[in-house]
């Protein structure tokens, strides 16, 4: 056996013979296994000895030769490339540790912009800059914006800009950078912030202007409804006085007033129409002011019997007609105060305007509406005042009339979503008819099966068009917003599809009312509309819009994708952030970051986004409107440059 062992390794020296150390190595190891197989009966011989020298030779033979292979010659190169290259690479890591430090400043310095929520907090935090460019003491720097210094870096330094006329300068729009003596680095930290800090000084400059105009309309608004609570006390109050005791005149306390009953009448007559006057100013300007807020509450058509008598009694004074019938559900949910107030004034002004004839009304409680009709025999209204009457004064004022009641009524109608119809004929009479849209939430529900979406349009054809495009999910549909809402909470859809105008409530109503759902706050929402609007805080696909696109932007809400956003300068980590979402699963759609809109960022609810240094900075309103969009969304990834941490070689993106 110790001689087929020598001779396989001669043989493999042989096959070897390029490789020396290898060669010779086993060369030595098969002459120890040949001097191996003279083992006498002693086993320690000169052949034991000779066989271990042998094989001790052949391991050294290996270590010496494996060193140089590995260890030696590559230390040479290295030696060699660095006698070569030394020079760059040494330049090298100094750009890239000027670099870092670049860099790291440059943020410090743009977080202290972006947490200033003021022009004064801004000016105070530009304090820390000396800090954060580690100024020396002879380097200098003054900041101006539309002239005016705004900051320098020592207390002794002058406010005239002319002072500063020989010093190196930088600028954009309005913002001047004055410097003496400035590192190199801190002179490119400052050219680089220049552009945030211009942008970060006009946005909180036109903040603060806006915020001074939206306070001084707040301190108009507060003194417009102080003075409304002025009128209401100081002229109120002495009415009531002079009102009680007319009361008390008419009951006989002073005395035989007959002969004083013409003037007495008229006083009285004069006394209730200020009250009123005073009544309906206060109820425009807290209509106009949004001091209004409008409360759901259940009313019986009963508790609208005393008002209604009240004007049934006057009619009857001037020989008029009088009706009015209540038709339909009760009770019914609607604001109590807003829709007496809404009645009265119908009711008021046909009384008034009525001199022979009728005055008849209703009040009908529909499933999907309230009406309210009022008709009246009166002088009408030439056809063209008929857009006007609803504008405060506009009517024809009289001892009897304020020109206000119209006007309070088309404001109510607004809070509470409705309409208002007026039809009338000169010397014939008027038709008001008010419509109010009705959306009940059911006290209760019955839960079941879950669906992936629920599609709410009044126009059948439209339901049928997104049921054939989203024929792959479960759907159910709705056909106006009562149904919708019931539909919604019982099958908790993972998207609702809707349109502006439903016939029994707004598109925007209705999803703000569902979003208050705890149930629903998984679901997402999108209007399917014609209507070109921009404004809606929901994301929205117009009708008219390649059934493709359609279909695609539905399955994103529906399928989680993700928003792949890069730049011309980032194109090449395309391939890389794909390779990424790929590995995760995750189906994404290429978006080019200059070409994004606000209803981009809705459709999704993860953002991978692919921008350089300078982009990034140079970009805050657009990532503001990401930012503002996070708190819905899953998770948005920033993918800025690359950062080389030198004390452990680790590289991180």
């Amino acid at each position: 056996m110790e001689i087929l062992y020598a001779c396989i390794l001669f043989i493999s020296s042989y096959l070897s013979r390029h490789v020396k150390p290898l060669s010779l190595g086993l060369f030595f190891a098969g002459l120890s296994d040949l001097t191996f197989t003279s083992y006498g009966e002693n086993l320690f011989t000169n052949q034991f000895v000779i066989g271990h020298a042998f094989l001790v030779s052949s391991a050294v033979i290996f270590v010496l030769g494996a060193m140089i292979e590995k260890v030696f010659i590559p230390f040479r190169e290295i030696e060699n490339l660095v006698y070569k290259y030394g020079g760059e690479i040494e330049e090298l890591y100094k750009k890239i540790t000027k670099n870092e430090i670049l860099f790291k400043k440059i943020d410090k310095i743009r977080q202290l912009l972006i947490e200033s929520n003021s022009i004064n907090e801004l000016l105070k935090r530009l304090k820390e800059l000396p800090k954060i460019l580690d100024l020396s003491s002879e380097e200098d720097f003054v900041i101006f914006n539309k002239n005016k210094l705004i900051y320098k870096t020592k207390e002794e330094l002058p406010e005239d800009i002319n002072f500063y006329k020989n010093w190196n300068n930088i600028g954009i729009l309005d913002t001047s950078i004055f410097y003496n003596r400035l590192e190199e680095t801190n002179r490119e930290t400052l050219r680089n912030i220049l552009f945030s800090l211009t942008s970060r000084l006009q946005e909180l400059i036109l903040k603060k202007e806006l915020n001074d105009s939206l306070e001084k309309i707040k301190q108009l608004d507060e003194y417009r409804v102080n003075f409304m609570r002025a009128i209401s006390h100081e002229l109120k109050t002495p009415l009531n006085v002079i009102y009680g005791n007319l009361q008390l005149m008419e009951s006989g306390v002073y005395g035989d007033i007959s002969h004083l009953e013409e003037p007495i009448e008229a006083i009285k007559t004069g006394v209730l129409r200020s009250k009123e006057l005073i009544d309906n100013l206060i109820d425009l300007s807290r209509a106009e002011t949004g001091r209004i807020s409008v409360k759901s509450e259940l009313i019986y058509f009963e508790n609208l019997y005393q008002i209604i008598d009240n004007y049934r009694n006057l009619a009857k004074e001037k020989g008029l007609e009088f009706s009015f019938d209540f038709i339909g559900d009760s009770p019914f949910s609607s604001d109590y105060n807003i829709l007496i107030t809404i009645v009265s004034n119908l009711l008021s002004n046909a009384v008034k305007y009525t001199e022979k004839g009728e005055v008849r009304g209703r009040l009908e409680v529909t499933k999907d509406k309230i009406i309210i009709e009022v008709k009246d025999t009166g002088k009408g209204i030439p056809s063209e005042n008929i857009p006007h009457i609803f504008e405060p004064f506009f009517g024809e004022r009289t001892s009897e009339s304020s020109g206000l009641g119209l006007a309070i009524v088309k404001k109510f109608v607004e809070l509470l979503k409705g309409s208002i119809h007026v039809e009338s004929e000169v010397d014939k009479g008027s038709i008001f008819r008010i419509e109010i849209p009705r959306l009940i939430r059911p006290p209760s529900f019955e839960q079941k099966e879950h669906v992936q979406v629920l599609i709410i349009d009044k126009d059948k054809e439209t339901r049928n068009l997104l049921k054939k495009i989203l024929k792959d999910f479960s759907i159910i549909e709705a056909e106006n917003g009562e149904e919708g809402y019931i539909k919604a909470l019982e099958h908790t859809p993972d998207v609702v599809i809707t349109t502006l105008g439903l016939p029994d409530i707004s598109g925007e109503e209705l999803i703000k009312r569902l979003k208050e759902e705890p149930i629903l706050k998984n679901t997402k929402f999108i209007f399917y509309t014609g209507a070109r609007r921009r404004d809606l805080e929901e994301s929205f696909i117009e009708k008219g819009t390649d059934i493709r696109e359609v279909e695609e932007k539905i399955k994103i809400l529906l399928g989680n994708k993700v928003l792949l956003i890069y730049s011309e300068n980032t194109k090449e980590y395309i391939s890389l952030a794909k390779r990424i979402l790929e590995k995760l699963n995750k189906e994404y759609l290429l978006r080019e970051f200059y070409n994004l809109t606000i209803n981009d960022l809705y459709f999704y609810d993860t953002f991978l986004i692919l921008l350089n240094e300078e982009e990034f900075l140079s970009s805050e309103v657009i990532l503001g409107n990401i930012n503002k969009l996070a708190g819905k969304k899953n998770i948005i990834f920033y993918v800025i440059r690359r950062i080389i941490n030198h004390e452990n070689n680790d590289s991180r993106r």
